[in-house]
């Protein structure tokens, strides 16, 4: 721990993992750091090692923003799993609040100290529990979802919405939930998803916006609009 800043790094596959951190957190620990520690491509990196599985679906600080930026017209936004707040923070600096939700205590302290690094912890209302057991009770114009994705597993081969949180009925079910709360839902995923499995989650006579998410040239994952998310030149075709 840096002045209370915690980064989780996985020792495989280094290079993939330098948009974990943001920019502002990720100068604040260079500025901390002796030429005594951890160095990799002029990155000070401090190793917090706690459910290493679960941040493969952290979001690049980049798509973060344009995901924020495609519901900056909602009043109040939920994100249902919002690990260390990349998502989160970014929603809360174009929308008026922002109710964020994570079952772990541990990842829920790290998006709220990262939240006030940001400055952007007054918009936010965290919440620990979890999300199929506060949905009932749960209010918003918008529910983005980015459930954790299992480990490096999701890379190899197309990947199942049913593989997410199979206990619970799956990544079909877990959309449901969320659509009992709004019809207006941001679901994040890996890029090898299967497509066809994300279109018929719209219903009959909706349709769905599947968006590619980039970083520079490498594309990293896809995020599925539904609702009132979905540009309205898709919703009118």
């Amino acid at each position: 721990m840096i002045d209370g800043f915690y980064i989780l790094f996985y020792l495989q596959r280094v290079e993939s993992w330098y948009s974990v951190t943001p920019e502002k957190v990720a100068q604040h620990i260079a500025s901390r750091c002796k030429a005594s520690d951890v160095v990799i491509d002029g990155f000070y990196i401090l190793f917090y090692f706690q459910r290493v599985e679960s941040w493969y679906s952290v979001t690049p600080e980049k798509v973060a923003q344009h995901i924020a930026s495609r519901c900056k017209a909602s009043d109040v936004v939920i994100d249902g799993f919002c690990g260390c707040g990349g998502n989160t923070i970014q929603f809360a600096a174009v929308c008026q609040k922002v109710i964020s939700i994570d079952i772990d205590p541990a990842k829920l302290r790290l998006a709220q100290h990262n939240a006030s690094v940001y400055g952007v912890s007054h918009k936010i209302q965290f919440i620990q529990g979890d999300f199929f057991a506060l949905a009932p009770s749960l209010q918003g114009d918008v529910v983005f979802l980015s459930p954790p994705w299992g480990g490096p597993e999701y890379a190899r081969s197309s990947f199942s919405i049913d593989n997410i949180f199979p206990e619970q009925g799956g990544g079909r079910r877990l959309f449901q939930v969320a659509r009992g709360i709004s019809p207006n839902v941001g679901y994040y995923l890996p890029r090898t998803s299967d497509v066809f499995e994300l279109i018929p989650l719209a219903g009959e006579g909706n349709v769905c916006e599947v968006e590619q998410n980039f970083v520079g040239r490498k594309f990293v994952a896809i995020t599925a609009y539904y609702g009132n998310l979905v540009r309205r030149k898709d919703r009118a075709s």
